[in-house]
């Protein structure tokens, strides 16, 4: 423990020297030079290799540290915006520190992973690390990720067919057209463009589709509030301002096209004004939020709001603080300018949104947290529906022994012709990405939580027996007495830790995908599907599936000012 301690002061200590430079810079350059070579960067790769996408990642978190430290370190930057070409030193010298930070970073989410138990540390001398991991670290989101990354490809698929119409063809053929008549050169070697509706309306249901596509997209109702604003209106926020970062990137190559003196790489990234966007916003969530029923229209005190968790800026630092936090949407690097970045608006907007709503709103977050149960039972018992017929359902029973509550059951799923019944506890986990610290902290609770919940519904089966069963849930009185009690757990995102504590015949667990994923296997493969069919599914896809272990990592030597670490992976004996 107290070398891994010594690590961390070590790594403190390296990027602490990089805050007096950036103290210094009042105008905003560095901060302003990172972003742009993130996205010169991802704006480059196709196809990329594992080597690019290892730059790729240094890249971003390196450049998420530095937009946090750069803004931190000054209570503000005397240049609002900035608007200059690509230039070699410049770049150099912001590369220079995104990797440094980058690799700081890295080494502090090595160093999580090493006190969460994998892998050990070594002091090899002063400032002279070893981190060594285990031979077989298993990837245990493997399977959740391959269901929903199926999903994703289906929509994808399905949204492209319609795209390979011939309407839609005419629609991009004609926005194409727009927008080489509203180009242009700006100040010689950037760009400007007009506006026009027809470029609103295509761009914003293209962004419409990526968002719909985000982990946490369906997180909260639409109708909940968080501030006094409806999520629909910041989703629609979202929305808009993705759509205009698809529009610019559209924009740019038709304008390098039009005028091939023009670099691409001094057009990517732009400054806009606050107050211009602002206003901007107002109108679209307006005029786009039209379209819905029950929808009513924001002020622009509220679009500032909107406007206000949509970025990042001074006033909430803390967002992006840990490693593998959701890199910002757009940066406020003034109080009358931001910076309108790439690869920020197509990271993981949707995250950083509700990150940003998190920390602007904890009350409201907590408060809106537990009215997602229902909006679950209703999903369950719709899947379900869909696939299985003749079911009925009973939601949140509370279950006593010696006249106590000792837990309650969400969701009671009712078979009668086979005299099967589910008992199924829900969990709405939060996301956590690549955040190592947060998928520590609640993965454990998501454990304890069920294990717990697992228990109590033990222990009160044994106690009532199958009449006190029959009396909890009403059951009429022609149900057979003998019936079958399964038990799952059914998390919204994440369930993949839970097979260290439910392994008997009787339990299974999942997450929304694979439960969905399950519920049409059965309805493709069963002329006439019960329960039981469902609940084997969930079990085969749980216990036969194969534990996948991550590649091997070659082994790797960081520098980082005075500071030498490595990180390498143990390997096999021989025998």
């Amino acid at each position: 423990m107290q070398t891994l301690k010594a690590f961390f002061k070590a790594l403190n200590k390296e990027e602490s020297k990089i805050i007096p430079i950036l103290e210094k810079d009042n105008v905003g350059w560095i901060l302003r030079c990172a972003v742009n070579e993130l996205d010169w960067y991802y704006s480059n790769l196709n196809d990329p290799t594992e080597q690019e996408q290892e730059q790729l990642y240094i890249l971003q978190i390196g450049t998420s540290r530095l937009i946090k430290l750069a803004l931190g370190s000054r209570a503000s930057f005397d240049a609002p915006v900035l608007t200059f070409r690509r230039q070699a030193d410049m770049s150099v010298k912001a590369l220079q520190m995104v990797s440094g930070l980058g690799m700081i970073q890295h080494g502090r989410r090595v160093a999580q992973t090493v006190s969460k138990g994998i892998g050990k540390i070594e002091n090899l001398g002063e400032n002279n690390f070893l981190i060594t991991l285990p031979q077989d670290i298993y990837d245990d989101d493997f399977h959740e990720r391959g269901v929903l990354e199926h999903y994703y490809r289906e929509s994808r698929r399905l949204f492209n067919g319609v795209k390979s119409l011939k309407e839609w063809k005419e629609i991009e053929s004609n926005v194409t057209e727009k927008i080489y008549d509203l180009v242009y050169p700006f100040m010689d070697h950037f760009i400007g463009y007009e506006s026009d509706p027809a470029l609103d309306e295509y761009f914003f249901a293209l962004a419409t589709h990526e968002v719909s596509l985000q982990e946490g997209y369906d997180s909260f109702h639409y109708a909940v509030e968080f501030g006094g604003i409806r999520m629909q209106h910041y989703m629609l926020g979202l929305k808009f301002m993705i759509s205009s970062s698809l529009r610019h990137y559209h924009c740019c190559k038709v304008l390098i096209e039009k005028h091939p003196e023009i670099r691409l790489e001094d057009i990517l990234t732009i400054s806009a004004d606050v107050d211009t966007f602002v206003e901007s916003l107002h109108d679209a969530v307006n005029y786009f939020g039209s379209y819905y029923k029950e929808f009513s229209e924001i002020s622009i005190e509220q679009a500032k709001r909107i406007f206000e968790v949509l970025t990042y800026s001074r006033d909430s630092l803390d967002i992006i603080d840990a490693p593998g936090s959701p890199h910002p949407i757009f940066i406020r690097n003034s109080e009358t300018g931001l910076i309108k970045s790439i690869f920020g608006a197509h990271s993981e907007p949707v995250r950083y949104m509700l990150e940003s709503l998190r920390f602007y709103f904890p009350k409201d977050y907590d408060k809106n947290q537990t009215s997602r149960e229902m909006s679950f039972q209703r999903a369950c018992r719709r899947v379900l529906n869909d696939s299985i017929k003749n079911l009925s359902y009973l939601e949140n029973i509370k279950i006593r022994t010696n006249k106590q509550v000792i837990s309650d059951i969400d969701l009671v799923v009712l078979e009668k012709k086979t005299g099967t019944i589910l008992l199924v506890q829900l969990k709405h986990q939060e996301l956590y990405g690549a955040d190592i610290h947060a998928k520590s902290i609640r993965t454990d609770r998501l454990n304890k939580q069920i294990s717990s919940w697992m228990d109590a519904v033990e222990k009160w089966l044994i106690t009532v027996g199958n009449q006190g069963v029959k009396s909890t849930f009403q059951l009429d009185s022609d149900w057979p007495d003998e019936f079958n009690i399964f038990r799952i757990a059914l998390s919204r995102h994440y369930a993949h830790s839970l097979r260290s504590i439910l392994g008997s015949e009787d339990t299974a667990f999942s997450n929304w995908p694979q439960f969905y994923n399950c519920s049409q296997i059965v309805k493709r493969d069963y002329p006439s599907p019960v329960l039981m069919d469902l609940f084997n599914s969930l079990k085969e896809s749980q216990d036969k599936t194969e534990r996948i272990t991550h590649l091997s990592e070659p082994t790797t030597r960081w520098k980082i000012g005075q500071l030498e670490f490595c990180t390498m992976q143990e390997v096999e004996e021989c025998t």
